[in-house]
């Protein structure tokens, strides 16, 4: 996909789809892996039965595992009303090791729920290079200035951990 108006590309290859669907009553499963931009996307996941997503209202289990960009993350929650006003509740963990992005090492663990407007985050804890932050998220996605109000404490934060390390000599490119 080239876009004329940035001049910016995207090439996307789907190199596994599998898709398993035994019966409207059963979950569904899939399986991914995709390269964006030579970047791996990939996972799996499952999701109640087709004729759960059709029903309104409607309670969809679901779980995700995915790899992306070298960060993984799983969740594993609830989808309402899918086909209506959706909204969803579920537990997630992701990991972003350190240097990826050149960031420090970034454990995050939280309870999320929310709809197409509103995002919770309820007992998160957020763990940078041993940095422990807890507490409570909300974002408001639906305005025009969309905005987020965290509340978070921790019982310290070692800045010199947050820090990038220094290059030396024979770490640095040639």
């Amino acid at each position: 996909f080239d876009d004329r108006q940035s001049g910016s590309a995207l090439s996307v290859e789907i190199t596994k789809l599998a898709m398993s669907v035994p019966s409207f009553d059963a979950q569904a499963t899939a399986e991914f892996d995709v390269l964006v931009n030579g970047q791996r996307i990939n996972g799996k996941m499952s999701i109640g039965s087709v004729n759960a997503l059709l029903e309104k209202p409607s309670l969809v289990p679901f779980t995700l595992e995915a790899e992306a960009y070298g960060v993984s993350m799983d969740a594993d929650g609830v989808v309402t009303n899918p086909m209506g006003d959706l909204e969803y509740a579920f537990k997630a963990n992701a990991h972003n090791p350190k240097g990826n992005f050149g960031a420090p090492d970034v454990v995050f663990l939280g309870s999320l729920s929310g709809n197409l407007k509103t995002v919770a985050i309820d007992k998160v804890n957020i763990n940078v290079n041993g940095n422990v932050l807890t507490g409570t998220l909300m974002a408001n996605i639906a305005g025009s200035v969309p905005y987020v109000d965290a509340r978070l404490n921790s019982d310290k934060i070692d800045v010199a951990s947050l820090m990038p390390e220094p290059q030396t000599a024979w770490a640095m490119p040639a």
